[in-house]
């Protein structure tokens, strides 16, 4: 329970600043931000 609250929370985090930087840092900031979204999922 507990764990799936923080993974929401990380992914909406996630997502928000994947809509702020979007159009600033392009696809690097993605990229990385896949990778660690993969290493929390």
């Amino acid at each position: 329970m507990c764990m799936n609250k923080g993974k929401e929370y990380l992914w909406n985090y996630h997502r928000y600043f994947y809509t702020l930087f979007h159009q600033h840092e392009n696809d690097r900031h993605v990229s990385e931000a896949a990778q660690i979204a993969e290493k929390l999922y």
